[in-house]
């Protein structure tokens, strides 16, 4: 996945850069430059990158639901 595509899947998400970067070890700079396609990323920073995005948003889709199920606004 290039850098643009991470960072449309990021945003449509609503997960933080910040966040991203903190749980990939990634610095925040780095994300940017990436995602703005100034820099490609190392197989391996691209690889943690995509696991870690999705697993944020399995988690979010899991906390939403569990909203819905409760009946609590999200």
């Amino acid at each position: 996945m290039n850098g643009a595509v991470l960072r449309r899947k990021r945003i449509s998400a609503e997960i933080p850069g910040a966040l991203i970067a903190t749980r990939t070890g990634i610095s925040r700079g780095r994300l940017s430059e990436i995602e703005r396609g100034l820099v490609c990323p190392t197989r391996e920073e691209a690889d943690h990158l995509n696991r870690v995005l999705d697993e944020l948003i399995a988690a979010r889709e899991k906390v939403a639901a569990e909203a819905e199920r409760v009946g609590y606004p999200f």
